[in-house]
């Protein structure tokens, strides 16, 4: 049993490490007060062109292309930025920059060259504004190369949050665009629905009325958003947003686990290996809010005697990370245990508090809609039952589970470990 403790935790290092190496792929992952998302779609300054429009100025433009990376708006929608360096040839001291309606005093060098370096949104398409003694004299716009730009799966940056619903947008096919989406709840208890809100900007392409991105649209069933944009260059579209909204969105879900586990058990130094035995799986969630939920499991494995392991916890999300894709998760609660180790022996129950935590990986390897997730409960500081159970799950609605259970009090233990196959049953309030 110890044998296998040591192998499950070994695994769990090993998978934890290709998980960073998988994460680590991705150069704009970073920490820190501005929330850092993931390059999902090939974008340099080779694809951006800076257009300078300047009266009587000399200037010159340029993106630092190694400043690339995807920042978070309002935490739903991915947007790329990149560091641009202006350099101004003028003689006139009264100069300044204006960008999202924000004022940018450059600095000035012996030279009579004025000079600044900023961040810039390039999937917004706001123009920078050149000013000299409160006057507007040039503009310095940030354009997409359209002609680069062949394949709308590899330019669309449709974030994860939105992969649940089937989203697609028609009309921009050849155009950098980028898409978040959140699920709200609406409706009166047990006959909640969802509202979709879709935020989306597109590099080139704004609504008529010239308001700037990000954009908001907003889906309560199936029928689809269409809209005008006009172009940069003055030329129109007609944009069209799908998505699958779900009509009813229950709290309380049931899904079932099957599979071959191998027992053991050992009771007053008599151990019976009872081997290969069949295993059921019941899986319970009721989600109280969108960040926490109420859980509840049993495991039950017969063969001549029997082993069954239930128990009840509260989960919310304690922190997430790596652009809202890593989770951990508390689980703080209780199980009982109900042992029989053979018809010839009574059955043994009792109530015990091992608590626990999941660490879970949205979306791994750029699997949409998938999840691996890795979780254990112990109580190893309690002298009078030893309990682990580790378990590692990947898979959507249909799912692959390794697990492993061990229990020991005094001279009596038993453990399961195997592989099941878990899939939804029902769901319902």
């Amino acid at each position: 049993m110890k044998k296998t403790c040591w192998r499950f935790l070994v695994l769990m290092v090993l998978l934890i490490s290709c998980l960073q190496a998988e994460i680590q792929k991705t150069e704009s992952i970073s920490f820190g007060p501005m929330q850092i998302g993931e390059n999902r779609i090939p974008i340099d300054s080779k694809n951006i062109d800076l257009v300078i429009n300047a009266q009587g100025l000399k200037v010159s433009a340029e993106i630092n292309q190694h400043s690339f990376e995807w920042v978070r708006f309002n935490k739903v929608l991915l947007l790329p930025r990149a560091r641009v360096k202006i350099v101004i040839d003028s003689h006139n001291q009264e100069m300044y920059l204006k960008y999202q309606d924000q004022i940018i005093l450059p600095q000035y060098s012996p030279n009579k060259l004025f000079f600044s370096e900023f961040y810039v949104s390039l999937f917004q398409p706001d123009d920078i504004l050149l000013f000299v003694n409160n006057q507007n004299v040039g503009r310095i716009s940030i354009v997409s190369k359209q002609g680069q730009i062949s394949n709308a799966n590899k330019n669309h940056m449709i974030d994860y949050s939105c992969a649940p619903y089937n989203l697609h947008i028609e009309g921009l096919d050849n155009e950098y665009i980028s898409v978040g989406c959140i699920l709200h709840k609406i409706g009166r208890f047990k006959r909640e629905a969802g509202m979709l809100e879709i935020y989306w900007t597109s590099a080139n392409y704004i609504l008529d009325d010239h308001s700037l991105p990000p954009y908001i649209a907003t889906m309560v069933n199936n029928h689809p958003v269409k809209f005008k944009v006009t172009g940069k260059k003055g030329d129109k579209r007609i944009v069209t947003i799908k998505a699958s909204v779900p009509k009813n969105l229950h709290r309380l879900k049931f899904a079932m686990g099957l599979g071959p586990y191998y027992y053991e058990t050992n009771h007053n130094i008599e151990i019976k290996k009872a081997g290969w035995a069949p295993v059921g799986m019941l899986y319970s969630k009721y989600d109280i809010t969108q960040g926490s939920s109420l859980r509840f499991f049993d495991a039950f494995v017969w063969k001549d005697g029997y082993f069954n392991n239930s128990g009840m916890y509260f989960a919310y999300d304690l922190a997430v990370a790596f652009d809202n894709r890593f989770m951990v998760i508390p689980l703080l609660g209780f199980q009982g245990l109900s042992v029989k180790y053979s018809k010839d022996y009574g059955s043994y129950h009792k109530i015990i508090y091992p608590q626990g935590l999941e660490l879970v990986y949205m979306h791994p390897f750029g699997k949409r809609n998938y999840s691996l997730i890795m979780g254990l409960f112990t109580n190893a500081s309690v002298v009078e039952d030893h309990y682990k159970n580790f378990w590692i799950r990947y898979g959507k609605k249909i799912f692959w589970e390794l697990n492993y259970i061990s229990w020991k009090k005094e001279e009596k233990e038993a453990s399961m470990w195997g592989l099941s196959v878990g899939f939804p049953l029902m769901q319902f309030l």
